[in-house]
């Protein structure tokens, strides 16, 4: 999961290598047109839908933290 989610990151972003401590937004990797990209691209490659809206925004900053919420969909 954790190699599909990084794939999905440089694929969205245009990222050749992904750093996958650095802090997605704070480095400005997830803009929004990024997250909405991602959103679209986890939904149609891993056939996961997520709520965004119910999501706290500290999952979306680590690589990590969104593949443990993608494992454990508690927001999908």
């Amino acid at each position: 999961m954790k190699d599909a989610v990084i794939k999905i990151i440089k694929d969205v972003t245009g990222l050749t290598e992904l750093d996958e401590n650095v802090d997605l937004i704070d480095d400005g990797i997830l803009d929004s047109l990024a997250f909405i990209e991602l959103l679209n691209e986890i939904d149609d490659r891993l056939n996961i839908e997520v709520q965004p809206t119910l999501v706290p925004l500290d999952v979306w900053r680590k690589v990590d933290n969104i593949v443990a919420m993608l494992e454990d969909k508690p927001y999908c």
